[in-house]
């Protein structure tokens, strides 16, 4: 018997009638947030099977609202298409294809609300760009280089090694590469024009990430992947189940808030290594999963409502 669809319970675009299977929707709306709004879910089809936006949508629903899930992959459209979101309050947006973006761009220029922002998107998928903003910023972030992986290895002096070489798109296909010298680094085929060169430091056996929705912080560690020594696997199942909410007035707060404020997220993720001069900043990421963050869906939601009533006053 094939599994029923995770979106078959939600509107697909172009709107069609709700199915009333799936997360059941309440009479009445959430009086917190009066009318019903209706939010678009702008997806792409890769995240449908994991933790979000979907959670989200489900909640959103349960409050009462309208949620219309849009995958790009699935359509084409017009790009003076000004009927795309008509009569939607925001639109939440996973991903960072040129079909998502483009759309997400659309409903921006048609005034419709969105988060995150698409120019946000855009700020953190060049990963050279965000190493540059945040060194400029003075956010503590380890020395980084960027080129062909040729020049590299000529280029980067050899106290900075070892580096973790990645790619500059953060595209997860290819895997993160610890490279101990300029012989080594040399030899690698990159199967992209640059790379980016990071130089590694070194850890307790844990790495960091950083949790945002809005203002509100988690933290949550997880066993390294890249140390030669990671923390042990009884101890380290412990600290990666539940994400612990971050102090107000924290510097561990005003760190991720700091990265958020730099490139204007909503909903992302900063991860870290932590070192004993505090935590560096490895890189930032829109719109994680929140693994571990305990009522992620329900805060998500408030966050959401919350971006659509600011419009709408």
């Amino acid at each position: 018997m094939n599994s029923p669809s995770p979106i078959s319970s939600f509107s697909c675009f172009l709107p069609q009638e709700d199915d009333p299977k799936g997360f059941p929707a309440p009479e009445e709306p959430s009086p917190v947030h009066g009318k019903p709004l209706h939010i678009g879910i702008l997806v792409e089809g890769r995240y449908l099977l994991q933790a979000q936006p979907l959670g989200v949508a489900a909640e959103l629903k349960a409050r009462g609202h309208r949620v219309t899930v849009v995958v790009p992959e699935s359509h084409a459209y017009g790009t003076g298409d000004k009927g795309r979101f008509q009569g939607m309050d925001l639109v939440i947006s996973r991903g960072r294809s040129e079909g998502l973006l483009c759309l997400l761009h659309l409903a921006e220029v048609q005034g419709v609300a969105t988060t995150n922002r698409r120019a946000a998107i855009g700020s953190v998928h060049n990963k050279a760009e965000v190493a540059i903003t945040l060194s400029a910023a003075g956010v503590p972030t380890p020395p980084a280089y960027v080129g062909p992986v040729r020049e590299l290895a000529r280029s980067i002096p050899a106290e900075a090694y070892p580096i973790v070489l990645k790619a500059v798109s953060g595209d997860d296909r290819y895997p993160l590469r610890i490279v101990r010298s300029a012989p080594e680094l040399a030899r690698i085929s990159w199967p992209e024009p640059a790379a980016l060169a990071q130089r590694f430091q070194p850890g307790n056996g844990y790495d960091l990430k950083l949790y945002v929705i809005g203002r509100d912080v988690w933290a949550l560690r997880k066993r390294s992947r890249l140390d030669a020594s990671p923390a042990p696997e009884s101890e380290s199942t412990s600290l990666e189940c539940k994400a612990f909410h971050v102090f107000p007035a924290s510097a561990m707060e005003a760190l991720a808030l700091k990265c958020g404020e730099l490139f204007g997220l909503d909903y992302y993720s900063v991860d870290c290594r932590e070192t004993t001069d505090g935590p560096v900043v490895i890189d930032v990421n829109d719109f994680p999963n929140y693994s571990g963050v305990a009522g992620a869906d329900e805060r998500l939601a408030d966050h959401a409502l919350r971006c659509a009533c600011r419009r709408k006053k």
